[in-house]
């Protein structure tokens, strides 16, 4: 099972353990772009997958408008890890079970003002592929609510 949550920020550091300013409302430029960082808690509750890729979509939910802006890719380990506790774990997250991942994104377009939703869905293993090389509308086929693994909602002013 997934435990993943989303939120944003302005910034976290390189050591993924300072974060600033969490917020729900941004301003956008003059240009109707928009700048955050996106700090995602993973946790895998009997993950057998050997990797996944996490795809980040943003969505104006007045018009239903979705674009996506990014992806991470995860790999499990496959060889066993000790726990602090003494306990031996075999092919488990690289981050015994559990990650920190962070993303910034950069004036990135929104087409105004309104309420929006940072969408990330999460595909494993064979189903996993690069959406930069896709075309827009084949980007917009990964973005179905069956693998939507966590959102967060935020106003655009």
């Amino acid at each position: 099972r997934d435990n993943i949550n989303v939120i944003l920020c302005d910034n976290i550091d390189s050591t993924l353990k300072n974060i600033t300013n969490i917020f729900d409302v941004v301003k956008a430029d003059k240009d109707n772009k928009i700048s955050f960082s996106a700090v995602v808690f993973i946790n895998g509750i009997e993950w057998n997958v050997k990797s996944f890729a996490l795809y980040y979509f943003i969505e104006k939910v007045e018009d239903s408008k979705c674009a996506f802006i990014g992806s991470s890719e995860f790999f499990n380990s496959e060889e066993d890890t000790e726990t602090s506790r003494g306990k031996v774990l075999k092919g488990t997250h690289a981050n015994m079970g559990q990650s920190i991942d962070a993303m910034s994104f950069k004036s990135v377009y929104v087409p105004g003002p309104g309420t929006y939703e940072l969408q990330i869905y999460k595909y494993d293993d064979e189903s996993m592929v690069n959406l930069f090389e896709k075309n827009l509308d084949e980007r917009l086929e990964y973005a179905i609510d069956d693998k939507l693994v966590a959102a967060y909602t935020f106003e655009v002013e």
